[in-house]
């Protein structure tokens, strides 16, 4: 179920992009951008979160999201954040 829900995260990054609406109409190469930005997007969530929070209710309220979704983005940003600093 967890993997659902990150899937879901990110698509519903990709889809509030301008052309998310049309996103059969992206290039590969758009994809990849598109999917850069999510990345770059849940690990700026993350830094923020290690960085200003104490809580993840807090944190959750303060941008509108339920704990799970904030459990959820923050996960997901601590995984991009392993990924993108380990180059």
């Amino acid at each position: 179920m967890l993997k659902k829900d990150l899937e879901q995260s990110v698509i519903s990054v990709i889809m509030s992009t301008p052309k998310g609406k049309n996103i059969m109409k992206y290039t590969t190469t758009q994809l990849v951008a598109e999917v850069e930005k999510a990345e770059e997007h849940f690990q700026s969530l993350y830094l923020e979160w290690v960085n200003d929070y104490l809580t993840i209710p807090q944190f959750a309220l303060d941008h509108n999201m339920t704990e799970k979704q904030a459990r959820i983005a923050i996960d997901l940003g601590r995984r991009f954040h392993s990924k993108l600093t380990s180059k």
